[in-house]
């Protein structure tokens, strides 16, 4: 999706740096065993999402709004955080051989899509 909300706004230039700690990994816990064709790839690196607020609090509109993407491939979401505007629709191509399922317990939105096979 780079570039689409950009186009939204006016003209302007943002400069800055953000910086992350990539030596404070998060711990997960394997709570089964994997039986896969394809080797379990890693995940991508440290991302971070930046948002810039208009004084005033307006929100410019878009007249289509975007629809993102986030893939399953070598058993990890790509991209592995992404930014969605509300009212946005994502899809979630599966592109390992096994069946997955997307789901959310978040309480923003919580959601369950099934389980599904590659393509």
């Amino acid at each position: 999706m780079p570039g689409s909300f950009a186009q939204a706004a006016g003209t302007g230039v943002v400069e800055g740096t953000v910086r992350l700690d990539t030596s404070t990994r998060p711990t997960t816990v394997v709570q089964y065993r994997t039986r896969t064709r394809t080797p379990i790839q890693s995940a991508d690196g440290a991302r971070a999402i930046v948002w810039l607020t208009r004084k005033d609090g307006v929100c410019p509109s878009l007249s289509k709004l975007p629809q993102a993407q986030v893939t399953q491939s070598g058993y990890q979401f790509r991209p592995g955080m992404m930014a969605v505007r509300v009212g946005s629709s994502v899809t979630f191509p599966n592109q390992d051989d096994e069946f997955h399922s997307v789901f959310s317990y978040s309480l923003t939105k919580r959601f369950a899509l099934g389980r599904f096979r590659r393509d």
